[in-house]
């Protein structure tokens, strides 16, 4: 049965305070790494209990939503479903991290 990435994007998107919390979003190999305006609105502990969701770090200034090898296909979806915008160099420096 193919996973509903899209339903957890939404997901996601509201329980780190929508879309215009949102600074910025990349992903590595198993992580969204959001650029909060305010990680106070995010749901932390809804978060880690979303069907999909293995944890929540905080970290260097990032709140980092841990999925596991299916974090590109999330990733995709908030980005189609949200129009958020990514920067390919910053995107860039993330590997390897």
């Amino acid at each position: 049965m193919k996973k509903n990435y899209d339903e957890l994007a939404l997901n996601i998107v509201e329980h780190v305070g929508g879309d215009e919390n949102i600074e910025s979003l990349y992903n590595c190999a198993t992580r969204l790494r959001f650029q909060l305006k305010d990680n106070n609105k995010a749901k932390t502990e809804i978060l880690e209990n979303l069907d999909g969701v293995l944890k929540v770090v905080q970290s260097a200034g990032q709140y980092q939503v841990v999925i596991g090898s299916d974090v590109a296909e999330v990733y995709k979806a908030i980005v189609n479903k949200n129009g958020l915008e990514t920067n390919e160099e910053d995107k860039q420096s993330l590997k390897g991290s």
